[in-house]
């Protein structure tokens, strides 16, 4: 295969040099479809139908065409979300419309660089002027924005419509370390106080008590709770994005367990469940997941607490109540559901340091003992041993 190189008029007393090079033929009409390239110089057209060529031979060449980014992205969206659950497809949806699409939509996919994506982030975390309607975002937020651009220029990259990814390129924000606003005791207690004899009271305890994730409250069932042996039985998960969707299994295997329930949990769930006219299949029914995270918002407000505090922040305060009286984290994990010790840990290792200090006092308070000035040898007096197995 070889392409031609020839010298055009530009009607501007200006010559051009164009280059053609025939890729193919229409499958549908078995004409030879053309690509041609364009230079001020000879060599320079020259180079890119060398290059072309070579594609071609080689089978790397990649042209999408005139198509836009906003274009290829919503056949990308159409094709890949049957490939993920329901309220991620919705996501993916929504950063699209809302972030993606309205600043790289028009970019021909095929001109699409670095620079541009580079140039979107910075946007997407600058502070926004008086006129526009927009958040800042933080660095986590752009971080999973830039995982949607990745997979979907990759996805490109495997079809033969780019050469080669541009997001490959870019360097997104480092991940920012998630530091949960814990609830103090004071603060449970007064809100517990607050919400007794009340439906609001079951969430919170279900939350607080048994470190349950949103969507494991909101997809809990009255036949999950074993009201003999106080024991949940932790086996789906009912999440929404636009819709409500309930799944029959959690979110990772791990996920899918049986804990026990202090019994005065169990105590307020019966009774509760008692005072029913007709008792429904999910314990939470009363609200959606998402909108009772609002109402909660409005708990707070309505008891004086810090507006910071989320609903699934008192599934961090249980975890760190765990810990502080002396729940191993190997047991702490399994109940909250995580799929390894090691992620409790890492959530929780300010904690685990304040304990490892308080850990080392204890220890400093066992063995030290004040010197005995009739002592002579201070040396040794200084540590108590005995009774101490070695």
């Amino acid at each position: 295969m070889r392409g031609s190189v020839f010298k055009i008029k530009t009607g501007k007393n200006k010559d051009k040099w164009k280059g053609v090079v025939y890729i193919g033929k229409n499958p549908n009409t078995g004409k030879w479809i053309r690509k041609e390239v364009y230079g001020d110089g000879e060599k320079d057209v020259q180079i890119k139908v060398n290059d072309l060529v070579y594609e071609i031979q080689n089978n790397i060449y990649a042209d999408p065409g005139p198509v836009s980014v906003e274009k290829y992205l919503n056949e990308w969206l159409e094709i890949y979300k049957d490939k993920v659950e329901e309220n991620t497809a919705e996501y993916y949806k929504d950063m699209l419309n809302k972030h993606i699409i309205p600043n790289l939509g028009k970019i021909k996919l095929r001109e699409l660089k670095p620079m541009d994506i580079d140039n979107f982030y910075n946007y997407l975390m600058r502070d926004p002027k008086a006129e526009e309607k927009r958040k800042k975002l933080s660095g986590n937020s752009v971080l999973k924005i830039h995982s949607i651009i990745h997979n979907a220029l990759q996805y490109a990259v495997f079809n033969n419509k780019i050469k080669s990814n541009p997001a490959d390129y870019v360097k997104p924000p480092k991940k920012e370390k998630f530091v949960p606003e814990i609830m103090t005791e004071a603060d449970f207690r007064r809100l517990l106080s607050y919400v007794k004899g009340t439906f609001d009271e079951i969430p919170i305890l279900l939350a607080a008590c048994t470190g349950l994730r949103r969507s494991e409250i909101f997809g809990l069932q009255w036949r999950d709770i074993d009201f003999s042996s106080n024991v949940l039985k932790i086996r789906r998960s009912t999440t929404r994005y636009r819709t409500n969707i309930t799944k029959n299994r959690t979110k990772n295997e791990s996920s899918k367990r049986f804990i026990a329930v202090p019994s005065f949990v169990v105590t307020v769930l019966k009774a509760y469940c008692d005072n029913l006219k007709v008792v429904p299949e999910f314990v939470c029914s009363k609200y959606k997941a998402q909108s009772y995270s609002h109402h909660f918002d409005l708990l707070l407000k309505k008891c004086g607490l810090n507006p910071d505090y989320r609903l699934h922040d008192l599934r961090h305060f249980n975890a760190v109540i765990m810990l502080i009286y002396g729940v191993p984290d190997k047991v702490a994990s399994k109940r909250l559901g995580h799929a390894q010790v090691s992620t409790t840990q890492e959530i929780y290792q300010h904690v685990i340091t304040d304990m490892d200090k308080e850990a080392a006092e204890i220890l400093d308070n066992f063995f030290y003992k004040k010197p005995d000035e009739s002592t002579s040898d201070n040396t040794v007096s200084n540590v108590c041993v005995k009774n101490v197995p070695i």
